[in-house]
């Protein structure tokens, strides 16, 4: 019996009504029936500035408390800043890949 579709579950009118009020007209479900976060700020879509906060209360911890844990928060919350910083760098890069080769004339 585990080869047949999941029945989806029936969501009241008003419930859909504050669902949509807080996640968006466009709204996407998970496969348990719950409301996916999307955009900026969601999981996988954090601000630069989420990153930076993160290596700067990682670095406060590690002047105020230095032990080895807070060292390693510090490591791990640097190289997620670095990586966010490729990823961001390397997006930016795909929409400026038409912009090199045209050139326009002002008179």
């Amino acid at each position: 019996m585990g080869l047949l579709p999941k029945k989806k579950k029936k969501i009241s009118a008003a419930k859909m009504k504050r669902i949509k009020t807080v996640f968006g007209a466009d709204v996407k479900f998970d496969e348990k029936g719950h409301p996916i976060e999307q955009g900026i700020g969601s999981p996988g879509n954090q601000p630069m500035s989420h990153w930076l906060a993160l290596e700067k209360t990682a670095r406060i911890d590690v002047k105020y408390n230095p032990t080895d844990e807070n060292k390693k928060a510090l490591e791990e919350a640097q190289s997620l800043r670095i990586k966010a910083a490729e990823e961001y760098a390397a997006t930016e890069m795909e929409g400026d890949e038409d912009d090199d080769d045209e050139e326009e004339e002002f008179a």
